[in-house]
């Protein structure tokens, strides 16, 4: 773990990234997602209700693989915005206003789909989530390939959601 935090700090100072930033930008991702969560009550009542309590990955096992996301989003968000590489203002703006729209986009897919109900409007969410993911991730990585990587493998995850989205839209 020492080995670990030294190298993401040795990164930062390398890039000249304020970790105040990335610190800063992880909590409230995580604040934003928390809340999200709390307002949508137990996932467990909405899966029962469609019938596919045993048919998708437990609630736990997303909970703690998308606590896991929002952590990477937040520091590729406080990465780039703290990074002061010359000349690429213009891909840090609009790959910052990117982010924000998917984030958006991503808080409110789990009320949709847990609270509302709202199967087809949550499935079209992921699909405008997964839009904007493509689109920070293409901005960002121009500032900083691996910081762009992690966006990519952010998108695969969200192919993976729809999948499991669809798979129920289909079974409602």
């Amino acid at each position: 773990m020492k080995k670990f935090k030294k190298q993401i700090l040795s990164s930062c100072r390398k890039s000249r990234a304020d970790i105040r930033v990335i610190i800063a930008s992880i909590v409230i991702v995580l604040f934003f997602a928390f809340l999200s969560r709390i307002l949508s009550g137990s996932p467990i009542y909405m899966l029962r209700f469609i019938g596919m309590k045993n048919q998708i990955p437990r609630a736990w096992v997303f909970s703690c693989i998308w606590t896991f996301w929002y952590i990477i989003l937040g520091f590729s968000f406080g990465f780039i915005l703290s990074s002061k590489k010359a000349g690429k203002d213009v891909y840090k703006f609009k790959g910052s206003l990117w982010f924000v729209c998917m984030m958006i986009f991503n808080i409110v897919w789990y009320p949709l789909f847990f609270r509302a109900g709202a199967i087809f409007i949550s499935l079209t969410d992921i699909v405008i989530i997964a839009l904007f993911c493509l689109l920070t991730a293409k901005e960002y990585y121009k500032i900083n390939k691996a910081i762009g990587i992690a966006l990519f493998c952010h998108l695969v995850w969200l192919v993976h959601c729809f999948v499991i989205n669809f798979r129920v839209f289909l079974n409602i």
